[in-house]
Parts: C-alpha cells; structure tokens; sequence
C-alpha cells in the first residue's frame, strides 16, 4: 500500500484537523479572485497491518474464572459521516468528523478480509484519509477508527470500473433544501437502489449560510453517503459558501471538475448566478478544453439551472442556451442533467437528451403544459435512476413509491455530428376518473394524498367561469359541513395558480378570481382536505375525484 498523502487542515473555522487527501488536490476557495490551486504541504500517514480491534482469547490457565480486561474506547464520538468521495477506479477519500481532536484510521480490505489499516500521524476534528492503490470495479469493505478502537459501523464501496468493463448505475437527484420528510424518503430510496455513486444538480439546502441545515443534510443521508460516493454541483440556494466547500473533497477547483467512470466522462460545472459563465469565464474556457479533450463514449455534463425546461424562461435560462449549449453541440454531448426546477422534465433538443431533476425535496413547481421539446414530464418528488451497459444507456424517474414515471433508452452513435437514436418514451399517466358532473363544475377536484405526495389537480394555471351569479370552492366534507375557500357574485374568471407541497406532507392550493377587466380582485391559498368542487349555488352538489393519490403525469406521445 502506498503511503498517504497529508495535508494540514486550513478551511475555515476549523484549527489543527485531520486530514489525509490525494496529492495535488487542491482546496477549493469561497471566493474566486483566481482558482489556480497552490502547491500545499504535506505529511506522511503510515500504512500498518490492520489490528484486531478485538484481544486474542485467552490462553489456558489453571486460575478458575478468568474475568477478561474490558477494551478501552476513544475518548471521542462521530457527528458526522463517514461519507465517501471522489471515487476514482484505484482510489477514494473517506471523510468524517468528530466532536473531539483524535488521531484517525481507516481499516479496510477485500472479499470479508479487513487486512489493511491506513493511519493519519495528524489529530484533529476533520479527517479526510484518501485510501489509494485499489483495484478497479472492486467492492471493499471499511470501517473509521481512532487508535485501533472503532468509530463506525462497516460500510462498503465499489470503485470505478475502467472503460473496457463498461457497465455501471448512478442516480442523479436534486433540489434536497427545504422539505426533509421528502429527502429522507428519496435518500431512502437511493439506499434500495445500490447505486454505484450519485450526482446532486444543486441546491442540497435552502440556505448555504446555515451551519445546521448542512448538519441535516449528512443526517438525513448519512447511510447513503457511507456507501455510494457523492459528486454534487452547487445550486443558488447553497450560495457559493464554505460550508459547501469545506464539507467535500472533489476534483480539480471543486467549483467546476471532472471524473470517469467506466466508459464515461462526466463533467460538473457551477451554474448559479453566482460565478460567472459567460464565453471568456474561465469556467466556459475549462468546459471547452475539457469537452475538447475527451475520449470517451459517453458525455455527462450536469449543472444546477437548466438551459430547456416548460416552466417560464428567466434569463439564467436563457444565459445557459447562449453560453453552454452550442459548446454541448459542437462536442456532441450525450446527455445533460440539471435541477433548480422542482419536477421532472425530458426533453430533447438537436438530439441531445436534457433531463431537469429537481424533485428530491423543494416545494414542487408545477408545469401547465409541455414546450415542443418536452418528451415528458412530473410534477412530484423524484430521483433517475441509470444504468450503464457498453454502448446503451437506460434511465428510469422513480417516484417517491418506487413507481416508474418515465423511461426511456439511449444508444451511442456517432459522436461527431451523426444521428443519435431518439429514444420512445414509455406512457404512465396516473389515472384521473371524473365523476358525473353537470353544469360547470369542471375536472379540477381531488381527494387529499398521503404523507409526500401533491394533490393531482387537473386544470392548474387554467381559468374557469360559471355562466351564473356564484363562483365558489369549497370542501364537501369538512366539518362541521361545506367550507367556502372563496367565492364571487359575478360571472368572474377563476384561475387555479399552483400548488404547493407543505412540510407536513399537505397540499395548499393557490386561486384568484379575475374581474373582467382582467384585474385581479380576491385571491387566496388553502389546503384542501377532501373533495371540492366549482360551480354556482345550484350545481354545488357534484364534484370530481380521483382514484390515483399520486401527482399527475403527462407526456407527450409521439405521432
């Protein structure tokens, strides 16, 4: 075993830490007055035989009732981790903290066997030990430790396959901020998945200034994190903070990078409205080379805000398509994932496939309809799940109850300028059944969904008017009777505006009533718990329901 390489710990706030990296790694800076990493000193960790944490038994001895020497334990727990990173085919840094300076290990090994012992001759809150000269598409099996004395359960890796043992899986997930209950369930689901690594599209808390809120985003996916390596790419929302930087160890600058895995290159960038990206940024001139360069079959960039999405354009968007796209088409990019918007969206553009995932646990946005490009599209929670194999490639949108929400397959053709094989989109609509209704009481209607799931409300963003003198919302069964959310004495306008996922799992829904002079003048927000209805007084007896609790689905079919 190699030795390994230490580094001393300089991030901020944080005096005398552990550290163990790989060399040349460079630290990422909070600000960006220039991103050319300088040469950092390093220290010598020594690699040992792994030593039982247990004692040999005792040998025979004719003193009756031998009472065995209790073990010592560190003098020190775990708060946060271990979490595996930037995993590479012959390496990985394994990550912790701890809530008192102690000197760091990690004991590993192969096959059952932890036979190798990697010790830092540092002290400190902070470790990050990089264990490198590992085999390629290899499971191993680790544990952190202080002293010989265990801090962690085992956990297990999997390092990257080279390019000629191309089949491997990923997740990519999104926008994990400000609903917890959501980001458990979707961390939950990583966990039955077993992938080997992740990518986050930004935005893994709602403020990045907010020490606590990154405490409770390795809380909540601490089990993941301990066995499938995370790559992410900073959101607005984590606002270009040291938390961000100080809490991962990635490649490159950190802010923009790269890595392989298998026969694909996947390419990270920072696409906040924070550091710049025009055409001279460095960041844009790096993507160019880095494109330029690349060699393998597979091309995966991923990114926070999204250049294509059937949401309103904002000029991010717009920025993205002038500066980034044509550099994804000249280098024939095979596929490119985002988030910022908080559901799922495919679409395809010059045959590049762009997948928005930004359903892992922010107030969902819901989309009215699809843009030309949209191949189809989710308004709920949400993870994609991949799958690698050679010269296909599968994905499939999983829902927060493992229910399938698209899929679809890519084949990697001829990457400079030839055809790419538009993959057919599999239909999965949830199912709405309208009730026998007259009058207007239109299809908007729904009957309340469990803990993480909207209500799946036909006729958002469109408007509704009753011929006759009452318009009103109400919910039929809540007590002590009908309940009038809003209503107006005229034949007004009704739009249904959004609708939001609270965090105790309730929906709250958005409407306003237009006069007709297209002013707004009564609006309001509630959380409906059963069934409504829309109409005048005389018709107010109907309703809608559904039979699916889950968020409607639509897609697109092609002719």
């Amino acid at each position: 075993m190699a030795p390994e390489m230490v580094r001393p710990m300089v991030r901020l706030g944080q005096a005398s830490l552990a550290t163990a990296l790989i060399a040349g790694c460079s630290l990422a800076p909070t600000i960006l007055p220039t991103l050319t990493p300088a040469p950092l000193p390093t220290e010598t960790a020594t690699a040992v035989p792994a030593a039982s944490p247990t004692p040999p038994p005792p040998t025979s001895s004719p003193i009756p009732s031998p009472t065995p020497t209790p073990l010592p334990t560190p003098d020190g727990t775990i708060t946060r981790g271990p979490y595996l990173q930037s995993a590479t085919s012959d390496s990985i840094a394994i990550v912790w903290e701890t809530d008192r300076p102690l000197a760091g290990e990690v004991i590993f090994g192969r096959g059952g066997a932890y036979d190798q012992r990697l010790v830092s001759t540092a002290t400190g809150l902070r470790h990050e030990i990089v264990l490198a000269g590992l085999e390629p598409g290899t499971e191993y099996g680790y544990w952190v430790a202080s002293s010989g004395y265990p801090l962690s359960e085992a956990g297990s890796f999997r390092t990257a396959p080279l390019p000629e043992d191309p089949a491997f899986t990923f997740v990519a997930y999104g926008d994990t901020q400000s609903l917890p209950a959501v980001h458990r369930l979707i961390a939950e689901r990583i966990l039955d998945l077993k992938p080997d690594f992740a990518v986050h599209t930004g935005d893994l808390v709602a403020h990045g200034n907010t020490a606590s809120e990154w405490d409770r985003f390795f809380e909540i996916e601490g089990a993941v994190l301990a066995s499938v390596p995370l790559f992410p790419s900073p959101g607005n929302h984590d606002e270009n903070h040291r938390h961000y930087f100080e809490a991962f160890v990635l490649p490159g600058n950190e802010h923009w990078y790269a890595f392989d895995w298998g026969n694909a290159r996947f390419i990270s960038l920072q696409i906040d409205a924070i550091v710049p990206f025009g055409k001279q940024s460095e960041q844009v001139q790096w993507l160019e080379a880095t494109l330029a360069a690349n060699t393998q079959p597979w091309l995966i960039v991923y990114f926070h805000v999204p250049p294509y999405d059937a949401l309103p354009d904002d000029n991010m968007g717009d920025a993205v398509r002038i500066n980034l796209v044509p550099l994804f088409e000249r280098y024939a990019v095979d596929l490119v994932l985002n988030g910022h918007n908080h559901n799922y969206q495919r679409s395809i553009v010059n045959g590049i496939t762009y997948v928005v995932t930004g359903g892992a646990g922010g107030e969902l946005y819901f989309i009215e309809g699809p843009d030309p490009d949209t191949e189809a599209y989710y308004n709920g929670h949400h993870l994609v799940h991949f799958a690698v194999d050679g010269s296909t490639l599968t994905a499939q949108a999983i829902a927060m109850d493992g229910t399938i929400v698209d899929e679809f397959t890519l084949e990697d053709g001829d990457r400079h300028g030839g055809s790419r094989a538009r993959s057919q989109p599999t239909t999965k609509t949830a199912r709405l059944i309208p009730a026998h209704i007259t009058g207007c009481i239109r299809q908007i209607c729904a009957l309340r969904s469990r803990m993480g799931h909207p209500l799946p409300i036909e006729g958002l963003g469109r408007e509704f008017t009753c011929p006759r003198n009452e318009v009103r919302i109400l919910s039929p069964s809540g007590p002590p009777g009908p309940v009038i959310f809003g209503q107006s004495r005229t034949p007004d306008r009704l739009k249904l505006r959004r609708q939001i996922l609270e965090p105790d799992g309730n929906s709250r829904l958005d409407w306003v009533f237009y006069r007709e002079d297209g002013e707004p003048h009564r609006q309001g927000s509630n959380s409906p718990f059963g069934q409504l209805a829309i109409g005048h007084g005389a018709n107010l007896k109907g309703g809608s329901h559904v039979q699916s609790g889950r968020p409607l689905l639509r897609q697109r079919r092609h002719a």
